[in-house]
């Protein structure tokens, strides 16, 4: 893509991340992360949510956190996207308290409304 003069956005990113989010080859988004870094691309929320939510399907909710605390951490507002990863996390995990603190956060701190996502975790 760059070798054609088309630089990609963090749009682009995100749906490359996704799909290799969806195979499991969580490296390698990782990968595209620090890429996106290293050429001043910011990533946005989705951007993150995304890896949030691959690292998730392939359980590692200690780095889900890690990143979804540096989405919070660089200023960014998760969204409902990003809140819907992290509960979805803690359910599978079992760690209920937590995604209950999570739902709570998403509607008191950042104001949004849980959408039909949050509640089929």
């Amino acid at each position: 893509m760059m070798e054609n003069g088309v630089v990609p956005d963090a749009g682009i990113f995100n749906v490359l991340m996704s799909g290799l989010c969806k195979r499991g080859r969580l490296s390698t988004a990782k990968l595209l992360l620090a890429q996106m870094l290293d050429q001043n691309i910011p990533p946005d929320a989705f951007v993150y949510a995304t890896l949030v939510d691959g690292l998730i399907r392939n359980g590692d909710l200690d780095e889900a956190k890690k990143l979804f605390g540096l989405t919070i951490d660089q200023g960014l507002d998760p969204g409902v996207v990003g809140y819907n990863a992290m509960i979805k996390g803690f359910c599978k995990f079992g760690m209920m308290k937590d995604a209950l603190s999570c739902f709570k956060k998403m509607r008191e701190v950042h104001h949004h409304h849980p959408d039909e996502f949050t509640f089929q975790q």
